[in-house]
């Protein structure tokens, strides 16, 4: 199952904290970038997909302007 998220987050020496857990980056599996509703001025994002531990599976999403966010985990 996905859950969106769509969160700000904080990425210190991979890791990040999320509903009070701190997860720990063990690899990035895909990067890609999408460029959303252009049309409607929406920004080109980078995303990551990455695998933690504890156990768990994310998409993080990188704006142009650097702020990163917890875009969707997947179960």
């Amino acid at each position: 199952m996905t859950h969106i998220w769509q969160l700000p987050i904080t990425i210190e020496q991979d890791s990040f904290v999320f509903h009070g857990v701190e997860y720990t980056i063990c690899k990035k599996l895909d990067r890609w970038l999408e460029s959303g509703a252009w049309w409607l001025g929406e920004p080109m994002l980078e995303f990551v997909l990455v695998a933690t531990k504890p156990q768990g599976l994310f998409e993080i999403a990188i704006t142009p302007q650097g702020e990163t966010l917890l875009y969707q985990s997947f179960d």
